[in-house]
């Protein structure tokens, strides 16, 4: 991860290469990439959670 002043041409290239020269690496990448995207859940995660917090909101203004 680079953060703002850190994001430099340089950087990048030092943390993109070993993914593009090294198969395992790659890999271990997109696997924990998988994983990421297994516990967001399904695409509108965003949203649902948003619902949820207004409907919980809701609810306690209601009691």
């Amino acid at each position: 991860e680079l953060l703002q002043d850190a994001v430099a041409p340089d950087a990048i290239v030092s943390l993109v290469e070993p993914l593009l020269s090294d198969v395992e690496k790659n890999e271990a990448m997109r696997s924990e990439l998988r994983e990421v995207r297994h516990k967001l859940g399904e695409p509108g995660a965003v949203k649902r959670v948003a619902h949820l917090v207004y409907n919980l909101g809701k609810e306690k203004c209601n009691e």
